[in-house]
């Protein structure tokens, strides 16, 4: 019987070791001293729309036009992930175009003092409100046509610091750091290993809510927007490097 050691990513590595050795018939120390494994996060993301009631995201580098900003997964290298977390942004938008994503933070919770739209008039939810409807919706993991995480509520890949974003007198973001838990990660157990190569999709469904306002494009007065909202999957975990020069690729999803 294998025991791991009780530190949590020391045991995470090598249960990813493990399962590649298994996968490749060779021992662990073969694995440790002729792949490289990395510590390593996928980041993925959409542009959020008052009318969609689904995201599909495709970790797989260079099936779809990338967001900037996006982490994907290239398909010669195969994935082992420990932890997901879905992130809420912003970027400059005008005439149909988004830009400068990266002036904008990433934030773990819809922050009602950063996500500040609201109604000029009637009874529509605020911007923060309808940003509800993807914590109160769910997250599935596909593989191949394989499901291998079936809906589980998407609350559980948030975090909320109990601090908010401030503009007065200084900037001030919410915590960064901490533990994974408290970085927006929910751990995974079992954990999966994607092979780069697959179609490896997340499906983020958005729970039956007044959505008028999630893309961002009203201002606190009621006004036109500049900016509009995105939504990302973080994905934890070890990269292995280049796996496709063994002899046989691996299984599309493995839990670990």
């Amino acid at each position: 019987m294998t025991v791991f050691t009780p530190d949590v990513e020391r045991g995470n590595f090598e249960r990813t070791v493990n399962e590649l050795a298994s996968q490749r018939g060779v021992s662990p120390d073969t694995i440790k001293a002729g792949y490289k494994l990395m510590p390593h996060v996928l980041r993925i993301a959409a542009y959020l729309q008052p009318s969609q009631s689904t995201y599909v995201f495709n970790i797989k580098k260079g099936v779809d036009t990338p967001i900037p900003g996006e982490i994907k997964l290239d398909q010669t290298d195969a994935f082992a992930a420990t932890a997901i977390g879905i992130r809420f942004s912003k970027a400059d938008y005008a005439s149909g175009i988004y830009s400068n994503h990266g002036n904008f933070p990433h934030l773990t919770f819809p922050d009602p003092a950063y996500f500040v739209g609201a109604p000029a008039s009637g009874t529509t939810k605020k911007e923060y409100e309808a940003l509800q409807s993807l914590i109160n919706g769910t997250l599935a993991v596909n593989v191949g046509g394989d499901t291998v995480i079936d809906g589980m509520v998407g609350s559980l890949f948030v975090f909320n610091p109990m601090s908010t974003y401030a503009t007065s007198p200084a900037i001030a973001l919410p915590q960064l750091g901490g533990s994974i838990e408290e970085q927006g990660f929910y751990p995974l157990t079992p954990q999966f290993v994607f092979d780069g190569a697959n179609d490896n999709q997340l499906t983020l469904s958005v729970a039956v809510a007044d959505r008028t306002l999630i893309d961002g494009s009203v201002t606190a007065a009621g006004s036109a927007a500049t900016t509009r909202n995105l939504v990302w999957l973080y994905i934890a975990g070890y990269k292995v490097k280049n796996h496709t020069s063994a002899p046989q690729s691996l299984t599309a999803c493995r839990p670990v």
